[in-house]
């Protein structure tokens, strides 16, 4: 009695590795039903049950990750033709079914770890199938402008088992088209748990922390408040700290990148006259530069480049320049 169900996930693969994202969904729909239907209260206790359930979970799923590459694909042709009304709302409705697949599935699988599955090993791949889900429903509410769904995502994946890793996918995606908080918040928890790990992954480390400055960097630009160059400040701080803790093994091209970004945003500061915020920078490159050297010994030739750059800003200040 399982053909029809094995028939229906193994077209939505084949359809799948095509690209041919309607027939996938359609297929994989299909499979999920077919197994609620042909599993009863009475088969809860088997083996085939159980293994049925995974794939019941998975092709659910996969179901809401078709529904996503088509209404990505939707996007793309609505913001092609601003004319496209139709367009539009197919798109409405595909976040809809995206939606709702992708919840079922997050339900089903609350369920089943509830039930307290007898194999360890099933509740392991239920996890990592919620995470999933997790990560697609965070990247729907990303690309449908619900910010308030991405933060709220953003905590539940940081209250569950959600690996550094899910959290990281989150808050690029948030950084790519979606939300500017939610992105902060993403790469701030991850940052968080890939230092408390004993195993310390400093290429991940490194590219959590850079990432996190360039968002703040964008909204700084943007909001031009005191408020906002005071936080991008306290980031730098933050990371010539973890560059001191992790010099040794702190990737090279990084350590030049938050080294070199910062004395080139006092340059910045420098030539619109704003000399205060300009020596603020200058100060942070010097305070990163020796910590980034046991990464890149080729950065000493800032060296100089620094200090020249702070006593001139300190003779401008010195002059009592108004626009400081």
């Amino acid at each position: 009695m399982f053909w029809p169900c094995l028939m229906a996930w193994n077209m939505g693969l084949v359809a799948a590795k095509k690209e041919e994202w309607m027939p996938a969904a359609v297929c994989f729909s299909s499979c999920a039903r077919l197994i609620s239907h042909f599993f009863t209260a009475a088969d809860t206790t088997t083996a085939a049950f159980r293994a049925y359930q995974l794939r019941k979970v998975s092709a659910m799923l996969l179901t809401g990750a078709s529904l996503l590459e088509i209404y990505k694909v939707d996007c793309v042709a609505a913001a092609g033709d601003p004319t496209a009304a139709a367009t539009a709302r197919n798109t409405q409705g595909l976040i809809a079914q995206a939606s709702s697949a992708l919840a079922k599935q997050q339900q089903t699988v609350e369920a089943l770890l509830a039930d307290n599955v007898d194999a360890v090993h099933d509740s392991n791949v239920l996890s990592t199938l919620r995470n999933h889900g997790l990560v697609l429903q965070h990247e729907l509410s990303c690309l449908s402008g619900d910010t308030s769904a991405e933060l709220r995502i953003l905590q539940t994946a940081g209250d569950l088992t959600c690996t550094s890793s899910d959290i990281i996918t989150m808050a690029n995606n948030s950084a790519d088209y979606g939300s500017a908080a939610a992105a902060a918040r993403g790469f701030d928890v991850a940052l968080t748990r890939l230092l408390a790990d004993p195993q310390r992954d400093t290429s991940t480390i490194a590219s959590v922390i850079r990432r996190r400055i360039e968002i703040e960097e964008r909204s700084s630009a943007a909001a031009g408040s005191t408020c906002a160059q005071e936080k991008l400040g306290e980031l730098y701080g933050s990371a010539a700290t973890h560059l001191a803790l992790l010099a040794g093994s702190y990737p090279g091209d990084e350590a030049a990148w938050l080294v070199t970004t910062a004395f080139n945003r006092g340059v910045g500061h420098h030539r619109m006259c704003r000399f205060a915020k300009a020596q603020c920078m200058f100060e942070i490159a010097r305070t990163i530069l020796p910590h980034a050297l046991r990464s890149d010994p080729a950065l000493e030739r800032l060296q100089s480049r620094i200090d020249e750059a702070l006593s001139i800003v300190k003779l401008e200040l010195l002059g009592g320049n108004p626009a400081a």
